[in-house]
């Protein structure tokens, strides 16, 4: 079986605890997969991977008709095109070997009411116990579905339990746990009625072909095993307790940069146990980073890249599938944001009163799209003073002048960097007068009203004008009319 760590993150049964090593191949990817399992690189990735790549993509299995079914759909992901079908897309990689094993059985052996093994004629082995699978069913040929077996191995357990404390008189066992009949009415008949399944009865005095014998030996191994784990149990008096394990992962920023501190905060509960003792097993890409009853995991070690934090809620005062729950977050970590200083047009030093065209160069790092903002007074801002990734400046006054841009990123809460340059203003030169532009022009007659324009060069708009109408141009003598524009009249 192959699957991605998409997979390994969201199925409790590939990804819920500690494996065996050797068990499951771990690779970066598919043709380093096909070598660590022994198969060719190029039937594994083109022949078995993208095959089934382009099966989840068109949301129909051809190989094996996954999802056909009301029943697969029932029990598959929350996907909407085909909830038993998904793309192996993100590495790691891994592979686990499958075996047949048997899941139920229809047959075994016989037993009485204290999970005794029959013998041929009725009787019972002594000290030979069977329950579970190792027994003969109780249900017959019917198999209702997944733990059907499990009520009815524990009663035939228990009863076992206890017809060994009673032949032993009820004495204290190793664990400290005392055992008794509990009101125990005998071993009177078989558990299996007639019509139901009936199991083999083994004969105390004739042994049995070697094949029978090696069965006997095995049922005999597996219903004492599963007899010792339960007599432990009752040893210490306990069941395991009802949960509901529920917990969900929340980070204190997306997309941090490298080196960027981030807390991740687990919220777990167990409604069925509002008072459940919690632990918390954080790791990142699959390697356990902190495990303790704290519910926050903190970090700035996270790698460059796509990085994938997963949480393991567990109650540790109950057992069972639901006593865990798993939940993971992906983190695309960036690199930190960083940015050149604007550039300007027209560059170097400017007249006073020149408007300067800045460009905000395009960053490196942080989290795509970027935003623009500009002041034109303090590397604190207020970055009011325009938007986007150019602006215009008038210079008005003289002397060195700074000009910045504060660029961030999509990130939450977002990565800042502010650049900035410098522009030189060198004290204003003096306006030039224009020229003087008479309309009408030419000749005009007596008495007729003549305009006068002028546009300065130079200098810091806005202007003042004077004018006068005789021959003096001193300063203190141009009083005979203001504005750009004026109107005489010659006599």
């Amino acid at each position: 079986m192959l699957f991605d760590q998409q997979a390994e993150n969201r199925d409790i049964f590939l990804g819920g605890g500690p494996r065996m090593p050797g068990t499951v191949h771990r690779a970066s990817s598919v043709a380093e997969l096909a070598a660590s399992i022994g198969v060719p690189a190029d039937r594994l990735a083109a022949a078995t991977v993208d095959r089934f790549n382009g099966f989840a993509r068109d949301a129909r299995d051809e190989g094996f008709a996954r999802g056909a079914s009301a029943y697969d759909r029932f029990y598959g992901d929350s996907t909407p095109a085909n909830p038993c079908l998904a793309p192996l897309a993100k590495p790691p990689y891994y592979a686990v070997r499958l075996q047949a094993g048997d899941l139920g059985t229809s047959g075994g052996l016989a037993v009485d009411g204290c999970a005794r093994v029959q013998t041929i004629d009725g009787g019972a082995f002594r000290g030979l116990f069977a329950a579970g699978n190792s027994s003969a069913g109780i249900m017959g040929s019917a198999y209702p579905g997944p733990g059907a077996t499990l009520g009815a191995a524990m009663v035939s357990g228990y009863a076992a339990v206890v017809e060994l404390a009673s032949q032993a008189g009820g004495e204290r066992t190793a664990a400290g746990g005392r055992l008794s009949a509990l009101g125990h009415q005998g071993c009177r008949g078989t558990r299996n009625p007639p019509g139901w399944a009936r199991g083999a009865r083994l004969d105390g005095v004739i042994a049995p072909p070697p094949e029978e014998r090696m069965r006997t030996n095995h049922l005999r191994r597996a219903g004492l095993a599963g007899l010792v784990a339960l007599l432990a149990l009752l040893a210490v008096g306990t069941t395991s307790a009802l949960a509901d394990v529920s917990v969900t992962i929340s980070s204190s920023a997306t997309a941090p940069s490298v080196g960027q501190s981030v807390t991740f905060t687990a919220t777990g509960s167990d409604p069925s146990n509002p008072d459940a003792n919690l632990s918390y097993l954080f790791s990142v890409n699959d390697t356990v980073e902190q495990n303790s009853s704290s519910d926050t995991y903190n970090t700035s070690s996270l790698p460059l890249g796509d990085d994938q934090v997963s949480v393991l809620a567990t109650d540790s005062d109950c057992q069972g599938p639901t006593c865990t729950d798993t939940d993971s977050l992906d983190v695309d970590v960036v690199p930190v944001l960083t940015e050149g200083a604007p550039t300007a047009v027209p560059s170097g030093n400017v007249t006073q009163g020149d408007t300067v065209a800045f460009t905000a160069p395009s960053p490196m790092g942080g989290d795509p799209p970027f935003t623009y903002a500009w002041s034109f007074s303090s590397a604190s801002g207020p970055f009011t003073d325009a938007t986007g990734q150019t602006a215009s400046r008038q210079f008005l006054s003289v002397g060195p002048q700074t000009t910045y841009v504060q660029v961030s990123d999509s990130a939450s809460p977002p990565h800042t960097v502010v650049s900035y340059i410098t522009t030189q203003v060198p004290t204003a030169a003096p306006p030039q007068g224009g020229d003087i532009v008479q309309s009408p022009a030419g000749t005009v007659d007596v008495g007729a009203p003549v305009t006068f324009t002028v546009a300065p060069n130079g200098g810091v708009p806005p202007y003042s004008y004077a004018w006068s109408f005789s021959c003096t141009q001193a300063a203190g003598h141009l009083t005979d009319a203001t504005g750009p524009t004026v109107t005489r009249t010659f006599s």
